[in-house]
């Protein structure tokens, strides 16, 4: 009979403290508020719901399964809810007018001065490489065109040097070659299928046998 009166308390007493954990989590302000309405009466109202189960049923496979829940429990939840404190500090979603102890300001500054140094580190390494690669891209256009000239040059000197051995070879081939005849391409003919008459220098034509010329009408 006392075991159930007790038993009776415990189960109500931990199903109060989950409805007290519930309205701060709608009704306080901030996230630290919220976190400590959520994390402190819950555990405390698992516990005392679980000794009241404990009591109702005093056997060791259900008190050993109850054990394992608390410490679960009591393991995870405090970690749990440190990790969201953290994150919601880093990221704003806090009012600092209600914060009686502030114990990370100097740490996320330091880790804020030095997430901006090695921003700008970051940023100095790659304004330097990619300085570096346009100086790298100049010097190497400056090169080919070093030795674009240079060929040109040595092209230069070769014709110098082949006409200064052989001069009259470049003449040889700027004039065109003539015969005896006058004609620049040696043939020493007028024309192909011309040959001169006696009269002049017209060439004559020849037509096939049985086909005479008419007379010119105009003539």
């Amino acid at each position: 009979m006392i075991a159930d009166i007790v038993s009776l308390i415990c189960i109500l007493a931990g199903a109060l403290l989950s409805v007290c954990a519930a309205i701060g989590l709608m009704r306080f302000p901030d996230l630290l508020s919220r976190m400590h309405a959520a994390a402190k009466p819950q555990i405390l109202g698992l516990l005392l719901i679980l000794l009241g189960a404990a009591l109702q049923n005093p056997h060791w496979a259900t008190v050993s399964s109850l054990i394992v829940i608390v410490l679960f429990q009591m393991g995870t939840t405090p970690v749990g809810v440190h990790m969201v404190g953290r994150a919601g500090y880093r990221t704003k979603h806090l009012r600092s007018s209600l914060l009686f102890r502030d114990d990370l300001a100097d740490a996320v500054a330091r880790a804020e001065s030095r997430e901006r140094a090695a921003a700008q580190e970051r940023a100095e390494a790659d304004e330097a490489r990619d300085l570096a690669d346009a100086q790298d891209s100049v010097e190497a256009q400056d090169r080919a065109g070093d030795q674009h000239r240079a060929a040109d040059q040595d092209g230069a000197e070769a014709q110098d040097r082949a006409v200064v051995q052989d001069p009259t070879a470049d003449r040889s081939r700027a004039e065109p070659r003539t015969d005896g005849d006058g004609d620049a391409d040696g043939d020493g003919d007028a024309g192909a299928g011309a040959r001169p008459t006696a009269g002049g220098s017209s060439p004559a034509v020849c037509l096939p046998e049985g086909q005479a010329s008419e007379p010119d009408e105009r003539g």
